[in-house]
């Protein structure tokens, strides 16, 4: 039998980054997952591949509704994956109560960044949420207690 201490590729948690746009979580990931000897894996940009267009394009033509749906799926099949992984979850993917519930079987550290600062960051970029200040900061607010 295995030492209770001993973890195994099929049961092995994820260290996964979270936090709001512009916070730095795919540059942790990237920077992190080489120490650990492990993947790096970005959920944007997955997102991206299956998607064959940009996130812009798909929230232009689908809505975020479809968006999130899509995200969470993604987002959900990656976590139960079996192996560890060093994951960049998208800044809006704890608003999924599924996702939430699911990260509680891994690691997930929060990166905080402040307002402004993610603001610098994310304006003037092809992220659609991140197009008027004011709505910024109040999507800011409200996902900061689900990190």
């Amino acid at each position: 039998m295995p030492d209770r201490h001993e973890v195994s590729p099929s049961t092995a948690r994820k260290l996964v980054f979270v936090g709001f746009m512009g916070a730095g979580k795919s540059r942790a990931a990237r920077r992190v997952a080489p120490r650990l000897g492990l993947e790096a894996i970005d959920t944007d940009a997955l997102l991206v591949a299956e998607l064959g267009q940009s996130i812009e394009s798909f929230f232009d033509s689908h809505g975020e509704a479809a968006f999130r749906a899509r995200e969470e799926a993604l987002v959900l099949d990656l976590l139960d994956r079996p192996g560890p992984a060093v994951v960049a979850l998208g800044g809006g993917a704890v608003e999924s109560a599924r996702v939430r519930e699911r990260l509680a079987d891994h690691l997930s550290i929060y990166l905080v960044v402040e307002q402004e600062l993610a603001w610098q960051r994310a304006s003037g970029s092809q992220r659609p949420l991140a197009k008027d200040k004011e709505r910024f900061g109040e999507l800011l607010a409200s996902r900061a207690p689900l990190y």
